[in-house]
């Protein structure tokens, strides 16, 4: 793995645990927020144990069950296969403009496509698409 991979994958990493450093940081000199806060530590925390599962490959295999899970699986495949968001956007051939749309919010970029852009950015990443659609 290159360190160019791992730069990029390494500052994803370090912000959440940044924002999580600072949220602590935040209770400790002032205890009165307490409540307000507790949640949003209990998400950064587990959003960092999810982060490190996926790029560990402990979780590789990735549940949808509606359309609006899709964005957060891509990040999720992305990540799994220590690939950049900057990486992705040159195997991908991004127009400047698009490129920068994926760099700046990621999930967005991703819920804003077609589906043939979904299946194209599964291809890219190497996924495999599987699944269901159901009648009800």
């Amino acid at each position: 793995m290159a360190n160019e991979t791992l730069s990029p994958m390494t500052d994803e990493v370090a912000h959440l645990r940044q924002q999580l450093a600072d949220t602590l940081t935040h209770l400790e000199e002032h205890p009165e927020d307490d409540s307000s806060l507790s949640l949003s530590l209990y998400d950064l925390r587990k959003e960092v144990r999810h982060y490190d599962a996926v790029v560990s490959g402990e979780i590789s295999s990735f549940q949808v069950d509606s359309l609006a899970d899709i964005p957060k699986v891509l990040v999720d495949v992305r990540r799994a296969r220590h690939m950049s968001r900057v990486e992705l956007s040159q195997a991908w051939g991004l127009s400047e403009e698009n490129r920068q749309r994926l760099l700046a919010d990621e999930e967005n970029f991703y819920a804003g496509m077609s589906l043939a852009g979904v299946v194209s950015a599964a291809i890219i990443l190497g996924a495999e698409l599987k699944g269901d659609i159901k009648v009800e």
